[in-house]
């Protein structure tokens, strides 16, 4: 049987295939189709490991699972700020070998969109991968490892993103109920620059 991580990669890689080409004349839009595509592989995958226990590695995530509420400030590259509020979720899928997280935002200029994600551990890799696809019709991989309370996922584009630079999420558990977070641009000199950072606080 295919690790739980490979066997998602291998729905997404056909999900990215079909965004790609999405129909503008779709009766759904491309951020339905795709929820609903992915959350189809989440739940037949997750169903045929339902007895699978979860692995040591995502139960190192466990202290995500719940429901947070972000205050972000994202800084735009002419160096305007802009702030952010979302509700964050994380669950677990039956088996244990997935983590769905879902948002809801909206910013200080009165945008407001989601995404969601999908998190699992490879075991060829030896990293955690997250595949997330947002309300704009994008997707995005990340990949990377969980050293102590620290979270570090190094981010590549997939669809609708150009020229993206390279770029580097982490997440910092603070306590049971806090964890902060930032996004960096990995400059030519190694020396970060980052373009948002928030906190998270627990609502349950």
């Amino acid at each position: 049987m295919r690790s739980a991580c490979a066997a998602v990669a291998a729905s997404v890689a056909l999900l990215v295939v079909g965004m790609a080409s999405c129909s503008k004349n779709s009766a759904q839009s491309p951020a339905q189709s795709q929820d609903q595509t992915l959350d189809a592989a989440l739940e037949a995958a997750a169903a045929a490991r339902a007895n699978v226990p979860m692995s040591a590695e995502m139960s190192q995530l466990k202290f995500l699972l719940g429901t947070w509420k972000r205050d972000m400030k994202q800084i735009e590259l002419k160096g305007k700020t802009v702030t952010v509020s979302s509700t964050e979720s994380w669950k677990t899928m039956p088996g244990g070998q997935y983590i769905r997280h879902t948002a809801e935002w909206k910013n200080s200029e009165g945008k407001s969109g989601g995404q969601m994600s999908m998190v699992c551990y490879d075991p060829e890799l030896k990293k955690y991968r997250i595949f997330q696809f947002d309300s704009d019709g994008r997707a995005i991989e990340m990949i990377g490892e969980m050293q102590g309370p620290r979270l570090t996922l190094d981010l590549k584009p997939l669809v609708g993103f150009k020229d993206m630079p390279q770029t580097r999420m982490t997440m910092v558990k603070v306590s049971d109920d806090a964890l902060t977070g930032r996004l960096e641009l990995i400059r030519p000199d190694d020396k970060p620059l980052t373009i948002s950072e928030w906190t998270d606080a627990r609502v349950k």
